[in-house]
């Protein structure tokens, strides 16, 4: 058996190239088919506005959902850790609540826009937490194995 390395798969900053460019690309595809695609879409809603008041009180009602029976049970909800196992029960209640406050507030050409820029954010943060767990387990591997 070879002696265990340290040398990463990928360095950082290829990776973080690599990343950046798979989110830029799924962005611009996913922002040509919402530019051809919002003109069937909008058209069967009343307003923009009225989506985004529905998904606003669907996603507080998902938030509130979650975390109201763990805070009655006496359990402590702490906000600052992202997958903590009470809070990861109300993600898709906060997605919910940003697409509603972005239709709701956002003027209707920028709502495109602003939520590309989220789509491209989560993409990127999610390859990249992929690379830090790779990385993190390639360290823990050489040092049991």
């Amino acid at each position: 058996m070879p002696p265990p390395t340290n040398k990463p798969i990928f360095k950082f900053l290829d990776f973080l190239a690599l990343a950046f460019s798979i989110s830029l690309i799924t962005s611009v595809f996913i922002y040509r088919f919402l530019n051809l695609e919002s003109q069937n879409f909008v058209l069967k809603l009343k307003t923009q506005k009225e989506l985004g008041k529905k998904l606003f009180i669907i996603g507080l009602l998902a938030i509130s959902g979650a975390l109201i029976p763990i805070i009655l049970a006496g359990r402590y909800v702490r906000m600052f850790l992202v997958y903590d196992r009470y809070t990861i029960t109300s993600i898709i209640g906060v997605s919910f609540l940003l697409i509603g406050i972005s239709l709701y507030l956002i003027p209707k050409k920028f709502t495109n826009l602003f939520l590309i820029s989220l789509i491209f954010l989560s993409l990127l943060s999610n390859l990249m937490t992929g690379f830090y767990r790779m990385d993190n387990w390639n360290k823990q591997k050489d040092l049991w194995w």
